[in-house]
């Protein structure tokens, strides 16, 4: 599970991105967008964020889609990584 922005009640407080590890109870943090109010899905890899506010102009919405690269991001974090992959289906195997 993927938890991508948000905010707190301090103006400007930074939340990172943190990723829930379903079968080990794990959270990992990763400082990488700082929005809140926004979109997301994932393709490929990819986690797409459109929209949203900055905690810079919170009350002017932004048009911007921005790309994270888990591949990247999750380097460091094998069993992340794998989490990725999608899972092969053998013919014939349900």
């Amino acid at each position: 599970m993927v938890v991508i922005g948000g905010r707190t009640n301090t103006v400007g407080e930074e939340v990172p991105m943190e990723v829930y590890d379903t079968e080990s109870s794990e959270w990992y943090k990763f400082n990488v967008l700082q929005r809140f109010r926004l979109s997301c899905w994932q393709l490929d890899g990819q986690i797409f964020v459109h929209g949203g506010f900055e905690n810079d102009n919170p009350n002017i919405p932004i048009n911007v889609i921005s790309r994270i690269d888990s591949n990247k991001l999750f380097d460091g974090f094998p069993n992340l990584l794998q989490k990725l992959m999608p899972k092969q289906v053998k013919p014939g195997v349900d």
